[in-house]
């Protein structure tokens, strides 16, 4: 059985909206529809900065659910020991956010659509094959079964886990 092949959550939503506001053409593909079931997330003290940068700060402060700690399991008589955020070495912020992963994931995916990416759903890509350093052909295929290819100059693989295949075109003799 094939893996499904997401690239909407986090990392790719991340990468369109600070490509965008580059002035990048970018095309954010993702094969399922948002929100999508996703277990998760905890949040960290210093992904706030980057939520700053991104504009969704006050998005995340609003779906979230305030987290000064962190509890880590152990072999001692309480089972656990806890970490205060405000401990922490640096300038990290003194807290996070728990959120729910389906709806972070759809905030970010549409926040990258407001900031400038073409963000489509229901678009799975198949195959990237490199035509050479500079030029890559991304096939995708939509839920419909329609199929298409986008000629780019780069290509940004946020499927995580579930790796695009990449073909390599061998070289003209």
């Amino acid at each position: 059985m094939r893996s499904p092949r997401h690239g909407g959550g986090p990392a790719g939503s991340t990468a369109a909206t600070l490509l965008s506001r580059l002035g990048r053409k970018v095309i954010l593909l993702e094969k399922a529809h948002h929100p999508r079931f996703h277990i998760g997330e905890s949040l960290l003290p210093m992904n706030l900065p980057l939520f700053d940068r991104l504009g969704v700060l006050d998005k995340v402060r609003a779906m979230g659910v305030f987290k000064p700690g962190a509890d880590f399991e152990t072999d001692n008589e309480r089972g656990y020991n806890s970490f205060a955020f405000r401990r922490a070495i640096g300038n990290s912020p003194p807290h996070a956010y728990q959120v729910w992963r389906q709806d972070f994931d759809k905030m970010l995916f549409d926040h990258a659509r407001v900031t400038g990416a073409d963000a489509r759903e229901g678009h799975e890509v198949v195959a990237v094959q490199q035509i050479n350093s500079r030029r890559s052909n991304v096939e995708v295929r939509t839920e419909e079964g329609h199929s298409y290819r986008i000629t780019t100059q780069y290509v940004v693989d946020a499927t995580g886990r579930d790796t695009v295949p990449v073909i390599q075109k061998a070289p003209a003799s």
